[in-house]
């Protein structure tokens, strides 16, 4: 995860969530582009020939609640993509797809933090950076 061979990119979520959070989700994780973190930016191969990562990141998302389904088939209709589908048929609820998506980005700014070994003390070279604000926000609970 943390290097990238020439040509390659890391994990597809991250470009996904990247690419297509909204303005709301973009702010509360503290994201901009995958060119800002390291974690996706050390090949600068950002995309992926036929792959919207917009429509990746949408089709990853919530779906309506199982109960509102009468049967497996208007499920499946609903949810277009088997990332999506995947998700939901496995029954992981919608807090923990939001904490999953949440987490995704605490990793991308953990990524930019720059730490140095003075005196054989490791210590953060970048404290004041974004990357520390935001991914102190990151916060758990059982919901």
């Amino acid at each position: 995860m943390v290097r990238q061979q020439k040509g390659e990119r890391n994990f597809h979520a991250f470009y996904y969530v990247l690419a297509g959070c909204d303005k709301t989700e973009r702010a509360v994780w503290g994201i901009h582009e995958a060119k800002n973190y390291r974690y996706t930016n050390q090949s600068k191969v950002y995309d992926i020939v036929n792959v919207d990562p917009r429509k990746e990141f949408v089709n990853l998302k919530v779906t309506p609640p199982l109960k509102m389904f009468k049967t497996t088939t208007d499920l499946l209709v609903v949810c277009c993509s088997s990332a999506q589908r995947a998700l939901t048929v496995a029954g992981i609820k919608v807090h923990y797809q939001h904490l999953t998506f949440t987490l995704l980005a605490a990793i991308l700014h953990l990524g930019n933090i720059k730490l140095e070994q003075e005196d054989g003390i490791v210590k953060v070279k970048n404290p004041e950076g974004e990357q520390m604000r935001c991914s102190a926000r990151v916060t758990w609970s059982d919901g």
